[in-house]
């Protein structure tokens, strides 16, 4: 392939993925879309204040967000064009990552998966930080790489550790591929560069150690769960670290997701199979702790540890890694590498329908608009803030107040029915609204009318 015709290739794949980020851009906002982009609003003060107390996540898409809003706006589309200029950018980044280890026909074939995979997708569109965190990953990877080729060169390692360091104010779980890194840097230099690297490392995690303490060090002192905002979060099991993987690629309609994770199982087999007689390069090594090993640790950190905190968004970036590691196990059949990443990517493409947000969001303005037209000025119940929070944000013609148990007088109740069956068990619902495309409508929301004879 000529040089001219891959970088019009890679163009053409970039241009495809920021084109999928866009579908239903002026969607209305979710829940964690919406906390963002009001939090950004508020004066510079309050925008520390509130980030302070969003103790899970550091501060710096809240900062970078804060600065675009004050020049475009807060409302959908202009939130989200903060993660959408992050995506694409990323999509540039982790190509250069891909062609520093593999051909430009498997490299092609993973950029393509990534800029169609609905796990990307999804979050490349979301007015939240994670596309941010995949573009930094992307940026420390590619320097890393450039270290690992050069570690004496000053410049190198001042890019590394800025990266480091961004990447720590951006997600506090940069800790765990930081730390990778320097393991893989250390071996084989002096005492002295050894030292240089692991202070440049150790220094640009602890950049954000006083923002940390004092986002959790007063709940801390008070005995108090420093990380309440996730407490709904449940253990994770087995199956939902094996989904992880499956997510990245999504499940195509009319297959079953367990056909992928057979295949994928045959190429991780039969490239560390060979890996035995072959000694695999370092790169594939740091991409199968990043991409394999890290979820793992985080996986069992919250099975067996007092908080979980596995959740596939904050693993972004070891789905980057993941998927460079899909290239660099079909390359090693170099004949039918081609094939491989084109299958996976056929794949993707026909699974990313699922991440468009009619098919993925709460229909949230359309349920504040039916409200507003059928029950104008009545006051609505809600049993989450999950629910009482975008409906409030979107109703016009009412209020919308948060319960916690059914009231004494009539009133209008609106819930999940799977998540609340034991508060409306017996009523009979006014209106429901579905959405996304899994038949067993889990996510579904109901109106109830709540009277005495319901009690």
């Amino acid at each position: 392939m000529s040089r001219h015709a891959e970088l019009a290739t890679v163009l053409a794949i970039c241009l495809l993925g920021v084109g999928l980020r866009m579908v239903q851009v002026a969607y209305n906002f979710d829940g964690d879309e919406l906390y963002s982009a009001r939090l950004a609003a508020q004066p510079a003060a309050e925008v520390i204040r509130e980030s302070l107390a969003d103790s899970p996540h550091p501060p710096l898409h809240y900062f970078l967000l804060s600065i675009w809003e004050r020049a475009f706006g807060a409302g959908e589309v202009a939130a989200r064009a903060l993660s959408i200029l992050c995506s694409a950018a990323f999509l540039a980044v982790a190509y250069c990552v891909l062609r520093r280890l593999m051909a430009p026909w498997p490299a092609l074939g993973a950029l393509g998966v990534l800029a169609v995979s609905p796990f990307f997708v999804y979050y490349g569109q979301q007015a939240r930080c994670y596309s941010l965190i995949a573009l930094l990953w992307a940026m420390n990877l590619l320097v890393f790489w450039r270290l690992l080729d050069a570690p004496m060169d000053r410049g190198r390692l001042l890019a590394w550790a800025s990266t480091c360091a961004l990447l720590s104010w951006a997600q506090y779980l940069a800790v765990l591929p930081v730390a990778v890194e320097i393991v893989f840097l250390l071996p084989g230099q002096s005492r002295r560069h050894q030292a240089v690297v692991l202070t440049s490392g150790v220094m640009a995690l602890a950049s954000v150690l006083p923002w940390l303490i004092a986002a959790m060090s007063t709940r801390i002192a008070m005995r108090r769960d420093p990380l309440s905002q996730i407490g709904w979060m449940d253990r994770p099991q087995v199956a939902d670290l094996a989904w992880f993987y499956i997510g990245i690629f999504g499940v195509a309609p009319g297959f079953q997701a367990r056909w992928l994770l057979l295949a994928l199982a045959s190429l991780c087999a039969t490239y560390y199979a060979i890996g035995f007689w072959r000694r695999p390069s370092r790169h594939a090594v740091v991409l199968t702790v990043m991409g394999v090993v890290v979820p793992a640790v985080v996986f069992a950190l919250s099975f067996y540890g007092p908080k979980p905190v596995f959740a596939e968004r904050q693993l972004i970036g070891a789905a980057l890694a993941f998927v460079t590691l899909t290239g660099v196990w079909a390359m090693n059949q170099p004949r039918l590498a081609g094939i491989i990443m084109s299958c996976l990517f056929l794949w993707t493409a026909a699974a990313v329908p699922n991440a468009f947000p009619a098919n993925s969001k709460p229909p949230w303005r359309e349920v504040a608009n039916r409200l507003d037209a059928d029950y104008p000025g009545t006051p609505i119940l809600a049993a989450e803030d999950w629910v009482a929070y975008p409906v409030s944000y979107y109703r016009r013609r009412g209020e919308v107040r948060r319960v916690q148990a059914l009231p004494s007088e009539p009133a209008l109740l609106l819930c999940r029915p799977t998540r609340d069956a034991g508060l409306v068990k017996g009523l009979t619902p006014l209106r429901t609204w579905a959405w996304g495309r899994a038949s067993d409508n889990s996510y579904g929301l109901a109106l109830y009318e709540v009277n005495a004879d319901s009690r």
